[in-house]
């Protein structure tokens, strides 16, 4: 069996859910790899290729946000995605440096952040 980086991702962001097949994998790794576009595209290879479509759609939002200057922050989004934040280091792949280590935490609480962040909010003041 041929392996699907990030498939898991894949699959969490599609509308589509249905089980793997051995078929819509192989249409999704030849159409990722070499632009082959199935024919009769099996509903696996749906699946992924829609869950792929989101997912890239939802990283791209949030790096134009971060880039607009309208960016609400981190513990937003950790508020957000509460119960699913293993995507959040995936979807904020486009944030160069280091991603704060509370993000995926699922057992920190919101004032354990908020203190967090102010701590190091005060210690880039002081360097100012």
């Amino acid at each position: 069996m041929r392996n699907i980086k990030h498939e898991r991702l894949f699959v969490f962001f599609s509308p589509r859910k249905t089980k793997s097949t051995p078929v819509g994998r192989d249409q999704f790794i030849d159409h990722q790899s070499y632009g082959v576009v199935p024919k009769d595209p099996d509903d696996y290879y749906r699946c992924l290729d829609k869950g792929k479509y989101w997912f890239d759609h939802l990283c791209s939002e949030y790096h134009e946000l971060y880039l607009s200057g309208d960016w609400w922050g981190f513990t937003i989004l950790w508020d957000d995605w509460k119960n699913n934040r293993w995507v959040l280091p995936y979807l904020c792949k486009w944030h160069k440096g280091e991603l704060p280590k509370w993000l995926t935490d699922e057992n920190i609480t919101k004032e354990e952040i908020d203190k967090i962040v102010l701590k190091n909010w005060s210690k880039k003041c002081m360097k100012d």
